[in-house]
């Protein structure tokens, strides 16, 4: 199957163009994203929602929000709950204040490497450089992409991000059942819990990977369901 390319390790020549082309895609979507985004002022409701409660809320308190699974909000609050967006807000005034510099540089970051994952995932499951490179480029002039990226209270770029990671993560996982890659595992998908709900699908999704890549090594196949099942649990709480 295809996704053993995972397996594979990269000569030093395929490990070269690999690496000069993930700096490509990285420095060509940072600089493509900060031509849409340069000189544009905070939105109305960045001035009177998301940047004053940023502003109200502690670091402590905003690290505690999205350590605990709990909301503890008004009944109906759950899907909306994003304490990691408050984060991301506190960053951007901590270094930007009111100037909305700080604020779209994370945005277009998290775009970035969304285009860089994609690359290199698309470059070691088909092993060509051209469409890996064109998947990428496909990604960022999409148009949902560039509409998320405008609106800086819409957090699905930083969702997203989580979400993909997770995923490659995961087929990385399947091929060598590293302790440290299934915690990572737990933990950026937890985080991508924590900026949109959205995510909280990601338990299925690798509950029809485990079906799909029959997985033979009984240990990792067990492996497989510990993880999904934390996951599930952490979805869980609204």
């Amino acid at each position: 199957m295809f996704v053993n390319r995972f397996r594979i390790n990269l000569d030093s020549s395929s490990w070269y163009k690999t690496i000069s082309l993930s700096l490509f895609i990285s420095v060509f979507s940072l600089l493509y994203g900060l031509f849409f985004t340069s000189g544009l002022p905070l939105w109305d409701e960045d001035y009177n929602s998301y940047v004053p409660l940023a502003i109200n809320t502690t670091w402590q308190k905003a690290i505690m929000n999205i350590l605990s699974p709990i909301v503890k909000k008004s009944k109906g609050w759950g899907f909306h709950d994003r304490p990691l967006k408050v984060l991301i807000y506190k960053i951007g005034w901590l270094i930007s204040k009111w100037n909305s510099i700080a604020y779209y540089f994370q945005k277009n970051l998290f775009m970035a490497l969304i285009a860089l994952l994609i690359f290199i995932i698309s470059y070691r499951l088909i092993n060509h450089t051209f469409t890996a490179v064109s998947a990428s480029l496909l990604y960022l002039t999409s148009h949902h992409v560039i509409a998320s990226l405008l609106w800086l209270g819409d957090v699905s770029i930083i969702s997203e991000f989580f979400f993909i990671l997770a995923c490659f993560l995961w087929l990385k996982f399947q091929f060598n059942g590293k302790f440290s890659i299934g915690t990572l595992i737990i933990i950026f998908s937890y985080l991508g819990y924590r900026t949109k709900a959205e995510v909280k699908v990601l338990p299925f999704i690798f509950i029809i990977f485990t079906f799909i890549l029959s997985i033979k090594n009984k240990r990792f196949y067990f492996r497989n369901w510990i993880i999904i099942s934390i996951l599930i649990l952490l979805a869980i709480p609204w």
